[in-house]
């Protein structure tokens, strides 16, 4: 939806000015009016979508786990980013997406991360744990909320007690939720220490894991527009309940950050 949008707007205001300065196009002025229109027909385009989301959701409610319709508008958007910013996707182990519920965990590499991954979940209400500035940005801040995501102050162990309970009681309602154990960027292939206390989001409902593990994702912008960046997700079989039950949450840590990285291995190997 956001996709369309996007290009129908973009095509009118890149057409009107050529319209309106038709006379000029068999002359070198044309070489100044195309890229001008060009140009500017897509900075009202993006700005046209920044106000929808905006406008639309300045007075709304939170959603319940059946609605996607908020979801569907996010996701929408996301694909167009992931289309403008040139990116090829390169997904594999969707079969073990689970029917039902799930707390998905991953290696975390850049601020692209969620935006490339939010969009696979097309059919489920995917929520995250994110730092709390993220909610106090404007609009964007509005929609996390929305959706029913769960901010998090990192510097206190205290907050962030309070988010995992938050997350639980979102999962025992029906969301999944995603969480990156890393708690910061890795800005590269190579991960960062894993936070134990992360998994207890899982430990306490009895919940299935998903893991997920990005590749190249910091690459993600780079020689931006003229080089389109390939990134890889993929999804490793669901950790049940009763394969981890014994274990406490250092173990179970280091059990899927050792499955995420013999992944990451065999990405970079090609």
């Amino acid at each position: 939806m956001a996709t369309i949008l996007f290009f129908i707007v973009w095509l009118i205001l890149t057409a009107l000015p050529i319209v309106l300065f038709n006379s000029v196009l068999m002359t070198p002025w044309v070489y100044l009016i195309l890229p001008l229109s060009v140009s500017f027909g897509f900075l009202f385009a993006l700005l046209s979508v920044i106000l929808f989301l905006a406008v639309y959701g300045r007075n709304k409610k939170a959603i319940t786990p059946e609605n996607l319709v908020y979801h569907n508008i996010i996701n929408s958007i996301l694909r167009l980013i992931i289309r403008l910013v040139r990116v090829q996707v390169n997904i594999t182990g969707f079969e073990n997406i689970p029917n039902d519920n799930f707390i998905l965990v991953s290696n975390h590499q850049s601020a692209f991360d969620l935006i490339v991954i939010k969009p696979i979940f097309a059919k489920k209400p995917l929520i995250f744990i994110g730092k709390q500035v993220i909610f106090d940005w404007p609009i964007i801040g509005k929609w996390a909320k929305l959706l029913g995501n769960i901010s998090i102050y990192r510097e206190s162990d205290r907050s962030a007690i309070e988010s995992i309970i938050k997350a639980i009681k979102a999962y025992e309602q029906g969301y999944p939720v995603f969480i990156f154990p890393e708690g910061t960027r890795s800005h590269s292939n190579q991960m960062g220490p894993f936070k134990a206390g992360a998994f207890k989001l899982a430990i306490k409902p009895k919940a299935n894991i998903l893991i997920a593990t990005v590749h190249n994702m910091d690459n993600i912008g780079r020689f931006w527009p003229f080089k389109r960046q390939k990134v890889s997700v993929h999804f490793h079989p669901l950790l049940t309940h009763e394969y981890y039950a014994h274990m406490n949450s250092q173990t179970l840590s280091e059990d899927v950050k050792n499955r995420i990285q013999k992944q990451l291995d065999l990405l970079e190997q090609g």
